[in-house]
């Protein structure tokens, strides 16, 4: 309010001193006027009666003379003319005229010829007035004539009735000038009817001037045209003010008093008013500036009045400010103030670089990145949509509220904000306050709490599920060993049935022992506790195991079982062969396991080569043709206990916990294991693992020197034909490969008779058409028959020795082609040895009979399982209860009074680990030779290695596998 009556006083005060200037510049404008008029009616009427005067004169002088003209002209014409010459040097008019009636003249200088009066002629010659006459001479010049009647006379013959004299307009019209104007004035001589007979002017003038008057003037304040005609008519004077040309003028005029003249003047307005408009504008100056100086301190007071105001609460703001951002800078809560027009903020809390990585400048521009979600701003989301009328939709005083994820510009840290935003006006403007409060914490708090709740309950479902599954899993094999329990003693005296309840027994047995391996494994893995134990393997060797181990199991449901391999792949390679060995064999025997009979399953092994240098990139591929899975179960078969139950896999008995395990070991690997399936097409199992080579057997010379330059190779199926091909690579041997058993013997016998015949020949057996072993016969008869010949077959090697009882071969090697191998075979053909390649175990029974043994055994019931199991073997065994009996009876053996020791780990008093210990530092003589074998209950690979470190010898576990015991033996003592 008070500024709007401060307003309105200056704009009165500004309105009072603009009608006041106004009044003065009219009053002002009116006394310039009249001070103008009667100073040009003045000066005007001096230039009247100066020219008046000069008319007079020239009347007088002709009057004067017409006397002596009378007298002198006719008798004594040289003294008048001498007269004449003496009065115009005198008087200054140009010639003198004796004028007869018609115009006609002559002069007494000889000149002769006729003036034209119009109009004036007949005052003169009819009317006897005197007149003044603008004509022209014959001579063409522009005369100004004063003319007066006479009596008639004659000079020198000629006739006159009239006297007259002429002047030079020009200098009748310097009575006419003025120098007070600097020339801008213009005066005219006039008759009553307008035309112009003497003017001021040097350049061209209208005829009339009241017809120029009338076409050309605007009369305003008084006056018109018509009383200017009266004016002139009735010979009256006036001052009137009016504008010609587009200039204001004043017209002054006022009767000569001859012959109705009038004296005209015309004098711009501007030139005449210079000194009173400079007069006046400098009082306006003066006035102005005071009025200047006075509104200047006016303002002056105001704006130091409302800057102090303005200080005050600019002061009382920024207190406040200051002791907001004091509050806001130490918390977490965003808040801004600002426009709906423009989105430019007025206020920012100073925590907003802090709290969210924006600088306050970008954000006072333009605060929509913060209020609403953008496709392209990456960093704010809002979890709650805006209404979709913007902010229109919020009314005033309203508040809206949502939630928002940000992402901080600069840590990339996600927090969660609880968005408000209210309408308000402030200081007359729509504004909007933007509050963001953090909830980040609050929202952790409440994740935590439900990853909690879902881990709990997850836990609890596995529970369930693990239980269910294990309550199922592990009663269907106790079921049958606790079932032909009974039936044995039932029918113990049928030697038949006891051996068939005696196999099943066994096998539900070995089935249950898995089990309980896989939910140990399992264990020990999501504890953390695995660990790889890294040892120098032969990949050869890990392939034929595995072939060794899963061919009868696919035997024995009619699968075909295929090996393959692709690639210059290793020999030796440094890493964890058993963890390998259990990742191939888990998905092998899931292939089997889940594959219909009749099926086909294979394996593929594959060299991707050495990335980096001296680590190989190795693929292993399982493939099988079985009932394959749902694409839903593909994303969960890696977790513990998943296992899809359909119509063709209902029977099947498993933990689920078989691929979890498999992850898990090619994850601690660092490598990957991928699997695509369909159901009732198959699966495929990928794992790329990279493992360091052990080093390297080739010996780039090795085919030259043994004479192998040229191989004929003969295989059914392409691709074995091209892993040969790819293994044998950069040896230097010549490779001729054909896929039937006829056109092997047709490219020997070609070959011979080119005189190029093969240096060996590898043929599989089993071919469609003629197979290996008749391809075999045919070489052998031919004259190329003296080469060697190894046959490949991944059938039994018994059969294919069975089959080839002709001689015909020299060597069998089994599939997949290994070039370690084939170099071996190659050795001992062409260095003279006629042994088989392959390492196959050596037919017959190893004899223990009459070995002593000291078993150190806590658990009875396992003491008389492991004498019973020896003494079949003829192996006798004295049982010691715990590690420090062990140690005092191994101290107080005598030579020869036992063989080795088998000792249990967890046993009272002293365990086996530390009894070991003690037994290889006590000095005794056979401390440090006697084998010690580890057997217990505790399977892992680092259950392995700490007896070893120990100072054990071997490992084996519980339940005792008597053929695994009995190899362990047999590597241990010389009589085994």
């Amino acid at each position: 309010m008070k500024k709007l009556l401060c307003a309105a006083a200056v704009l009165c005060t500004l309105l009072l001193l603009f009608a006041a200037s106004n009044c003065y510049a009219s009053f002002a404008t009116e006394q310039i006027y009249r001070e103008s008029a009667s100073h040009l009616n003045e000066i005007y009427t001096q230039i009247n009666n100066a020219f008046r005067s000069t008319i007079s004169k020239n009347y007088r002088l002709l009057h004067g003379w017409r006397h002596y003209i009378a007298r002198t002209a006719q008798t004594d014409a040289e003294a008048f003319d001498s007269f004449i010459e003496e009065a115009r040097t005198d008087w200054h008019f140009n010639d003198f005229y004796f004028l007869a009636e018609n115009g006609d003249y002559i002069t007494p200088s000889g000149g002769s010829g006729r003036l034209d009066f119009g109009e004036d002629l007949d005052r003169l010659a009819g009317q006897h007035e005197d007149i003044v006459a603008d004509v022209e001479a014959p001579t063409a010049q522009r005369l100004t004539v004063f003319a007066v009647p006479c009596d008639p006379g004659v000079y020198r013959g000629f006739r006159y009735s009239a006297i007259g004299i002429s002047f030079d307009p020009a200098g009748m019209t310097k009575a006419l000038s003025i120098e007070a104007f600097s020339g801008a004035s213009v005066c005219y001589v006039t008759y009553p009817d307008g035309r112009i007979l003497f003017s001021s002017a040097a350049d061209a003038q209208p005829g009339n001037f009241l017809t120029h008057l009338h076409d050309e003037g605007e009369f305003h304040r008084e006056g018109s045209w018509e009383d200017v005609e009266r004016d002139w008519h009735d010979g009256r004077a006036r001052m009137l003010l009016c504008k010609t040309g587009g200039v204001e003028q004043y017209l002054c005029y006022q009767p000569v008093g001859f012959g109705g003249w009038m004296l005209v003047s015309m004098t711009p307005v501007a030139v005449v008013n210079a000194s009173m408009d400079r007069f006046m504008l400098a009082t306006f100056a003066v006035l102005a500036g005071l009025f200047g100086l006075i509104a200047l301190g006016v303002v002056a007071l105001v704006i130091l009045g409302g800057r102090r105001r303005m200080d005050a609460k600019n002061s009382e703001i920024r207190s406040r400010e200051a002791l907001f951002d004091l509050l806001t800078e130490n918390t977490d809560d965003i808040f801004i103030l600002f426009s709906p027009v423009d989105f430019t903020a007025g206020y920012v809390s100073p925590n907003l670089r802090r709290v969210l990585g924006f600088e306050e400048s970008e954000v006072r521009q333009d605060v929509r990145r913060l209020v609403f979600e953008d496709g392209e701003n990456v960093f704010v989301t809002d979890r709650d949509p805006f209404p979709a009328d913007g902010l229109s939709a919020i009314p005033q005083g309203g508040i809206w509220s949502g939630e928002l994820d940000v992402l901080h510009v600069r840590t990339y840290e996600l927090r969660r904000f609880k968005k408000l935003l209210r309408r308000c006006n402030f200081e007359g403007k729509e504004q909007f306050i933007l509050m963001l409060s953090d909830r980040t914490k609050e929202r952790q708090m409440y994740e935590t709490l439900g990853e909690a709740l879902h881990t709990a309950k997850a836990a609890n479902e596995a529970k369930s599920n693990f239980l269910a599954n294990m309550s199922h899993d592990i009663r269907t094999p106790m079921n049958a060993v606790v079932g032909f329990s009974v039936l044995l003693g039932r029918d113990a005296e049928d030697p038949e049935k006891v051996r068939e309840y005696t196999r099943k027994i066994a096998a539900s047995s070995q089935h249950l022992l898995g089990l309980i391996n896989d939910i140990l494994d399992m264990s020990k893995i999501e504890s953390g506790k695995t660990s790889l134990n890294m040892s120098q393997f032969s990949l050869p060797g890990l392939i034929d195991e595995l072939y060794t181990m899963m061919l009868p199991q696919a035997r024995a449901k009619n699968q075909e079982f295929d090996l393959y391999t692709k690639g210059a792949l290793p020999d030796l390679l440094l890493g964890d062969k058993l963890r390998l060995s259990q990742v191939l064999i888990n998905l092998l025997s899931n292939a089997v396991k889940y594959t219909q009979d009749g099926g086909h399953i294979s394996l593929t092994v594959e060299s991707l080569g050495q990335n980096p240098p001296n680590h190989e990139h190795l693929r292993f591929i399982v493939a099988d043709n079985g009932y394959g899975m749902s694409e839903g179960f593909m994303t969960t078969i890696f977790d513990p206990f998943a296992r899809e139950v359909t119509d063709a896999t209902r029977g099947i008995q498993g933990t689920g916990l078989g691929m979890a395990i498999t992850k898990n070991i090619i994850d601690l690997m660092g490598g990957t294991v991928t699997v695509e399936s369909e159901p009732g097409v198959g699966s495929t199992f990928t794992v790329e693992v990279e493992m360091a080579a052990a080093g390297s057997q080739h010996d780039d010379g090795f085919w030259q020197r043994h004479g192998l330059l040229r191989l004929l190779v003969a295989d059914d199926e392409d691709q074995i034909c091209e892993n040969i091909v790819g293994a044998m690579a950069g040896t230097g041997v010549e490779i001729c490969c054909v896929q039937s058993g006829q056109e092997a013997v047709q490219q020997a016998a070609e070959a011979q008779a080119a005189g190029q015949g093969f240096d060996l020949v590898l043929i599989d057996w089993r071919m469609p058409g003629m197979d290996g072993l008749e391809a075999a016969r045919r070489i052998r008869g031919q004259a190329a028959g003296k080469a060697p010949l190894i046959v490949l077959t991944s059938y039994d090697l018994e059969e294919a020795r069975e089959a080839a009882r002709g001689g015909e071969v020299d060597l069998f090697l089994p599939k997949p082609f290994f070039l370690s191998n084939f170099r071996r075979a190659a050795s001992q053909l062409l260095d003279g040895g006629a042994e088989e390649a392959e390492s196959i175990p050596e037919g017959g029974e190893t004899l223990f009979r009459g070995l002593k043994v000291l078993a150190a055994e806590d658990n009875e019931l396992n003491a008389e399982i492991l004498v019973e199991l020896l003494d079949v073997e003829g192996i006798s065994c004295e049982v010691v209860h715990n590690g420090q009996e062990a140690v005092d009876r191994f101290l107080r053996m005598k030579p020869g009074e036992f063989d080795m020791i088998f000792m249990d780990v967890q046993m009272p008093v002293l365990d086996g680990y530390e009894a070991t210990r003690a037994i290889r530092t006590s000095g005794h003589p056979l401390a440090a030779k006697i084998p010690i074998i580890a057997m217990t209950a505790n399977a892992f690979e680092e259950d392995v290695q700490a007896a070893l470190s120990a100072g054990m010898d071997a490992h084996t576990a519980k339940p005792i596998d008597l053929e695994k015991l009995k190899a362990t033996i047999a590597t241990l003592h010389p009589r085994g």
